[in-house]
């Protein structure tokens, strides 16, 4: 059985390695950090359901240009091969057309799936958090 600390690393090693390829621009590397039946939630929009439309979506975003992500974990709680993440994230935007970033804040709950020896996002939502 995997200790809850053991889980914990692994889903923060999983936020470190989305943080790069988010700032690579590689949806398609982001997508494949989902399950396949993954379903992300993102505010003000539609249920996407998975990857492929997710790796789309990703894309959009940054193409709006936010051009990284630092995810913090707060607490993560398991029951078998599924966790559940609560974090933070810091993102930084460079709005089209300007030379400027600015950064915006956000909260998240992750529930991971651990396929094999990878645990991998199933479910996704997130909202902005006050300045």
């Amino acid at each position: 059985m995997t200790m809850l600390s053991d889980v914990r690393s692994q889903i923060e090693a999983n936020n470190e390695k989305f943080a790069e390829i988010f700032a690579r621009g590689d949806a398609t590397g982001i997508a494949g950090m989902y399950t396949e039946d993954a379903v992300i939630l993102p505010p003000d929009a539609e249920i996407i359901r998975g990857r492929e439309n997710i790796m789309g979506m990703w894309q959009m975003v940054m193409s709006s240009g936010i051009k990284g992500a630092s995810l913090h974990t707060l607490e993560v709680e398991t029951w078998g091969n599924v966790a559940k993440e609560i974090g933070t994230v810091t993102m930084t935007v460079q709005p089209p057309g300007s030379s400027e970033t600015v950064t915006a804040k956000a909260k998240y709950v992750v529930i991971w799936k651990q396929e094999g020896d990878t645990w991998k996002m199933q479910t996704d939502i997130w909202n902005n958090s006050p300045s």
